[in-house]
């Protein structure tokens, strides 16, 4: 099966990416396919809101973009497909990895 974002839909937050830059406090989730290695970012509009969560909802999506990214390897130069949701997030509290 793929990978779906929906608004009113739960996520784990592991592999909750954060820092800051230019732009101010930035932090990303990546929602990952059961199997295999397809993912969707998780852009966070109010990342200062979901720093410490475990699970986050999804109340509203901004947009939606395909970007490439290029590479280097040993091997040469790659191109990856990045696929984005810019959405704002709350966090879900009390919720444990199994909770369903």
């Amino acid at each position: 099966m793929g990978v779906k974002v929906e608004v009113g839909k739960e996520y784990p937050v592991k592999g909750l990416k954060s820092g800051s830059g230019a732009k101010g406090l930035w932090a990303f989730v990546p929602v990952t396919a059961e199997k295999g290695y397809d993912k969707i970012t998780l852009w966070a509009e109010n990342p200062q809101d979901i720093l410490k969560a475990q699970y986050v909802r999804v109340k509203s999506i901004k947009d939606v973009s395909i970007t490439k990214t290029r590479k280097e390897g040993p091997d040469g130069e790659h191109w990856f497909v990045n696929y984005n949701v810019t959405a704002t997030l709350e966090s879900i509290e009390g919720r444990k990895e199994g909770d369903e």
